[in-house]
C-alpha cells in the first residue's frame, strides 16, 4: 500500500507539472481513487500543500500556477475543504507589489471561485476584501490593478464562465488540511499498512487508469523526478 501511495501521488502531481493540460483529466481521476482510498487523497494533499510552500519562491512562479490549478480542481471536487484555498489566496495576496503572486491569485479564483461563491462565500468575501486593500495600495502594479477590476466584475456577476465543470462524487471523502502542514509531507507512508487483499488489483487498476486518461507510460511517470 505504501509503495502504491506514493506512485500514485508522485504520478499526479509530476504529470501536472510536465502536461499541464492534463489536469483536468487527473482532476476527474483523483476523486474516484480519494474515495475509495481516502488515504492516497490525503497524502496527496499533504505532498501539494508542501509544493505549494516550496514553489512560492518567485523562481517557481511558473510552478506555482500549474499547482494552483490542480488545488483549485481538487476544491471544485470537493476533495479538500475550501479553507485550504482561503489560507492559499491570502499568502499569495501578501504583498501588493508582487504582481506575479497576484496573476497566481486571480487565475486560481477563476479555477474555484464559483465553488467559493457557492459552499463558502465568507470566505470568499474575506479574500476580496485583502483584493480591495491591494487594489487601494500605493505600491500595486497597474497590471495588477487591471487583473482586480476584472476580478470584480467576474464576482459580481457569479463567475460567469467558469461554473464548475464535473460535478463532485456523491460519496466524496473531504479532507481538511492547513496550507502550513507541517508533519512530513510523506511520513504516512511509514506507518500506514498494506491491505494485501486488494493491493495488487487497486495498483493495477491505477495504471490502467493513468494510461487511459493520460495516454502516458505508468512506467516512464513513476520514473521522472518532481521538478521544485
Amino acid at each position: 500500500m505504501n509503495m502504491m501511495m506514493k506512485n500514485t501521488q508522485d504520478a499526479i502531481l509530476e504529470t501536472s507539472i510536465e502536461s499541464p493540460e492534463s489536469i483536468p483529466q487527473l482532476a476527474s481521476l483523483v476523486p474516484s481513487i480519494n474515495a475509495r482510498i481516502p488515504e492516497i487523497g490525503f497524502v496527496l494533499l499533504k505532498r501539494l500543500a508542501h509544493e505549494l510552500r516550496v514553489t512560492s519562491e518567485p523562481r517557481h512562479i511558473h510552478v506555482l500556477h500549474i499547482l494552483s490549478q490542480l488545488l483549485g480542481c481538487l476544491i471544485n471536487q470537493r476533495v479538500v475543504y475550501d479553507i485550504l484555498a482561503t489560507q492559499f489566496l491570502l499568502v499569495l495576496l501578501k504583498k501588493p507589489e508582487d504582481e506575479e503572486r497576484i496573476e497566481v491569485a486571480i487565475n486560481f479564483l477563476l479555477e474555484c471561485g464559483y465553488t467559493l461563491l457557492d459552499n463558502s462565500p465568507t470566505l470568499l468575501d474575506y479574500v476580496f476584501e485583502r483584493l480591495v486593500e491591494i487594489y487601494n495600495s500605493r505600491e500595486v502594479r497597474n497590471i495588477s490593478r487591471r487583473l482586480i477590476e476584472s476580478m470584480f466584475i467576474i464576482k459580481r456577476d457569479c463567475f460567469p464562465g467558469f461554473e464548475i465543470r464535473s460535478p463532485a462524487l456523491e460519496d466524496q471523502f473531504t479532507h481538511e488540511i492547513p496550507l502550513d502542514y507541517h508533519s512530513d509531507h510523506e511520513s504516512l507512508l511509514d506507518v500506514l499498512k498494506a491491505n494485501l487483499g486488494f493491493l495488487e488489483n487497486i495498483n493495477l487498476g491505477t495504471e490502467k487508469s493513468l494510461k487511459n486518461v493520460l495516454h502516458c507510460d505508468w512506467e516512464v511517470v513513476k520514473n521522472n523526478k518532481l521538478c521544485g
